[in-house]
């Protein structure tokens, strides 16, 4: 598709090819966003399975730090920070997780979020591709200036970013 000296025609059929693969690009079927289900699956599983390590972790940590206080102490407090950060963010992000559910599928919330805090399957959701109620709940009707309020998009990224920073 790239060359030197194209004929009218041909920059017309390259351009045509283009637009055809922008608008492949923007129609995702639902079986492509089904197998973002098993992605889904597989880091919840992941998630658990590494909580369950890290419980352990930070129990040999508290360890230590009750026997030598002054070696592990302030590490074992700043471990405790960012432990209690990142289970904040977690909860953060399956709060939206679970709105975007409500939102889209207009489920309330008690059928969304299972009495241990787990969101419900994703295999139940039947509007995987409906883009409109998400973006809308997310960014806002006007994606030039997206919307600025809790549980927003432009507020996940300051979250994220402020763990970071932290």
């Amino acid at each position: 598709m790239a060359g030197g000296n194209l004929s009218p025609r041909q920059k017309m059929i390259n351009m045509m090819y283009l637009v055809l693969t922008a608008l492949l690009a923007l129609n995702v079927s639902k079986e492509i966003l089904d197998s973002f289900i098993t992605v889904n699956n597989g880091l919840e599983n992941t998630k658990l399975s590494l909580n369950d390590k890290m419980t352990v972790q930070y129990k040999t940590f508290a360890d230590y730090a009750q026997e030598n206080p002054t070696k592990y102490g302030a590490a074992y407090a700043e471990a405790q920070q960012v432990q209690r950060l990142g289970a904040e963010l977690i909860a953060y992000i399956d709060t939206i997780k679970a709105r975007v559910i409500m939102k889209a599928e207009g489920f309330p919330r008690d059928s969304v979020v299972l009495a241990d805090g787990r969101i419900i399957d994703l295999a139940k959701v039947s509007k995987k591709d409906s883009h409109d109620e998400i973006t809308n709940l997310m960014i806002g009707g006007e994606p030039a200036k997206p919307k600025d309020e809790p549980y927003s998009a432009v507020d996940l990224r300051r979250q994220l970013e402020a763990f970071k920073e932290r």
